[in-house]
């Protein structure tokens, strides 16, 4: 797994997503989301949120439950360079 429990995460990738599920993914892409329980999602490990996110996916309200682990990624303090910062790189004088 990607995450582990309390991690702040986002989705970077939306996988094999397609229909409805590849838009909410879509959606998220971004959007820093706290993890909570982990759980399964159509054989898949996913994680409960400890809130709720409210989309908006072509006019419709969608609340957003839970995520599979395979679109996300931690966002960590660490002393290592954060993987989010290393995909779009760093800006001058900015440490990471």
């Amino acid at each position: 797994m990607n995450c582990v429990r309390g991690d702040l995460a986002m989705v970077v990738t939306l996988g094999a997503y397609q229909g409805p599920h590849r838009a909410i993914a879509q959606a998220l892409l971004g959007i820093p989301v706290r993890l909570a329980n982990a759980y399964s999602f159509d054989d898949r490990p996913a994680w409960r949120l400890e809130q709720n996110v409210r989309l908006d996916i072509n006019g419709k309200e969608v609340e957003v439950q839970g995520i599979v682990d395979a679109i996300l990624r931690p966002i960590r303090d660490n002393d290592g360079e954060d993987e989010i910062v290393a995909r779009v790189g760093k800006h001058a004088g900015v440490p990471a």
